[in-house]
């Protein structure tokens, strides 16, 4: 786990003054235990150095100096750094100790100042790179183990809210911890509690992972979730567009679909997935289950007023469908290359008229990437999930049209950097709206060369935010 961010400063008359060595307040106190009025420790450098080496004021124990000094690194191969020194431990032994692997956390440097002084002089920049994710089966510590504190919830700071790990000390018989970022001294709770031993290490850290080991995963309660966990989905969003199609785009996009299917997470067969086109018109597709299957195709050609034809019928279970799926994925590049060729909507419109005008607007690159992103997100509302995206061109019709802001006379000039900003906040708003309902974006943009501005600036802010 990490530790959370600090909370906002309280005011004066709110904050908890520090108690005497034995640990009670004095009485008639007032003791604060919601964690809201409790006081924030200062953030900046020397403020943090001088906690490390002096300790909290008032505390009955401090650090010393030598434990946090220079040569400490977060991870390595064993309990020794790569420089031959042997890690500092605070809350299990040092030779039960199992720090991080380096496929999780590697730092730029191997030693840190251990005074204000040095660090005043120190001008290597200090850095990590954190991989929490990596392959488990290339670490050298093999899996990173799951700690389940069960309905007693996560050992965390009441004061800054940094969970539990291998450099809390624990004091007074094992009944209290010391924060090892802020040094504020926490009760231990009553089923967490056990002894020390001769050494002040309670006798069980070697069992426990939290306290013995550099990488652990918690084992989040139901009170960190805002909702309970829903089934993995995807929905594939196509540009099948002229540009895409001319350019190859497409049909590389759809072979790496299919190529993927295998990696997909299926665990239970819980997974579920959608396929959404979009051109000058947004076309659905309903996937069945059965190996006989058909896909069928319901076409949105209002892109002003989207809305969903089927909804319960666009996100289909992927287990049962992947026959259906891969048959689709099969038709879609030659389906939409010979519309594109013979210059008519060849998958659904009503009325002469729509033909012509759909036609007209495919042979011209129309772009309703705003309208088909919003019916992904009316599927996905419901569940959450990820939108994968592929685009080929600027959207010009429908909501989020974006601007043609290219201009050659400004390459290489001061100029060219308000092409780097974004033209409108359309897809920040619609990034932090689909966050809200747990869905993420992931893109692939492939204009073809030469081709038209796309705006990549713009459209970015709906993968980073």
């Amino acid at each position: 786990g990490a530790a959370s961010p600090y909370g906002q400063q309280v005011p004066p008359q709110q904050q908890m003054q520090p108690y005497g060595a034995g640990g009670a307040p004095p009485p008639g106190a007032v003791v604060h235990d919601d964690a809201r009025v409790l006081p924030r420790p200062k953030l900046d450098g020397d403020s943090v150095t001088n906690r490390l080496i002096q300790g909290e004021p008032g505390a009955a124990t401090a650090p010393s100096p030598g434990q946090f000094g220079g040569g400490g690194l977060v991870g390595g191969a064993d309990a020794t750094t790569n420089s031959g020194k042997t890690q500092h431990t605070v809350a299990c032994h040092p030779q039960n100790f199992v720090p991080s692997s380096l496929k999780h956390v590697r730092l730029t440097v191997n030693a840190f100042p251990n005074n204000t002084v040095l660090r005043r002089k120190y001008a290597l920049p200090i850095g990590a790179v954190v991989q929490p994710l990596a392959d488990a089966a290339a670490t050298e510590g093999g899996l990173v183990p799951v700690v389940n504190f069960g309905p007693a919830g996560i050992v965390r700071c009441r004061r800054c809210r940094s969970y539990i790990n291998f450099m809390c000390a624990f004091t007074d018989s094992g009944r209290r911890w010391r924060c090892s970022l802020c040094q504020f001294q926490n009760d231990v709770p009553n089923e967490y509690f056990c002894p020390l031993d001769a050494s002040g290490k309670r006798r069980d850290a070697h069992e426990r992972p939290e306290l013995s080991r550099g990488s652990v995963e918690f084992v989040a309660p139901a009170e960190y979730m805002v909702r309970p966990p829903m089934p993995p989905a995807y929905v594939f969003l196509l540009d099948v567009s002229a540009n895409a199609v001319a350019s190859g785009a497409l049909h590389i996009a759809v072979s790496a679909v299919r190529a993927s299917l295998d990696c997909l997470p299926n665990e239970g067969e819980r997974t579920k997935v959608g396929i959404i086109c979009f051109d000058s018109s947004v076309h659905f597709y309903t996937i069945k289950a059965g190996e006989d299957a058909e896909p069928s195709c319901l076409v949105v050609s209002d892109v002003d007023d989207m809305f969903l034809p089927t909804p319960e019928d666009t996100l289909a279970p992927f287990s049962e469908c992947r026959p259906c799926l891969e048959q689709l994925l099969e038709r879609i590049p030659t389906m939409y290359a010979a519309a594109v060729d013979s210059g008519v909507n060849g998958v659904g419109s009503s009325g002469a008229a729509a033909a012509r005008n759909a036609a007209s607007a495919r042979m011209h690159g129309a772009n309703a990437f705003g309208a088909a992103l919003k019916g992904a997100s009316m599927v996905l509302e419901h569940n959450g999930g990820k939108i994968v995206t592929l685009l080929s061109s600027r959207p010009t019709i429908g909501p989020g049209v974006l601007k043609d802001r290219g201009d050659n006379a400004v390459l290489g000039t001061d100029r060219e950097r308000a092409f780097l900003s974004p033209a409108d906040s359309y897809y920040k708003t619609t990034a932090v709206e689909l966050a809200r309902f747990q869905i993420s974006v992931d893109m692939f943009i492939c204009s073809p060369a030469p081709g038209p501005f796309l705006d990549v600036a713009s459209l970015a802010l709906l993968a980073k935010h």
